[in-house]
């Protein structure tokens, strides 16, 4: 019985994180989608395939698309700060090319 209850806990607590993960990554989905269809409202169907294709990407990553989308001017000061790594940069380079690819749109 007691391992049971034992196996019982630890059952609820990986699903109590899986819980807190995953409505983490359907905001980010969710805002990258919006923020790409209001730069791009005629793209629509592309914009949903990126933003699918982007919760494959790092959360910083992830986070500095959708700032460049939403708030252009925020992102350069970022930018312009040394606040955005080559790494990240490079992530960018390679999701850019990866999902343009996949989702058929043009960079």
């Amino acid at each position: 019985m007691r391992g049971f209850l034992t196996i019982g806990l630890v059952g609820a607590v990986v699903l109590s994180g899986c819980g807190v993960a995953a409505p983490a990554l359907a905001d980010d989905q969710s805002t990258y989608y919006a923020a790409c269809v209001r730069v791009s409202p005629g793209l629509k169907t592309a914009c949903a395939c990126r933003a699918q294709a982007a919760m494959k990407a790092s959360p910083e990553l992830r986070q500095d698309i959708i700032l460049s989308m939403s708030n252009p001017n925020g992102y350069a000061a970022k930018a312009r700060a040394g606040k955005v790594s080559a790494d990240v940069i490079h992530q960018w380079e390679v999701f850019s090319a990866d999902s343009a690819k996949r989702c058929g749109v043009d960079n």
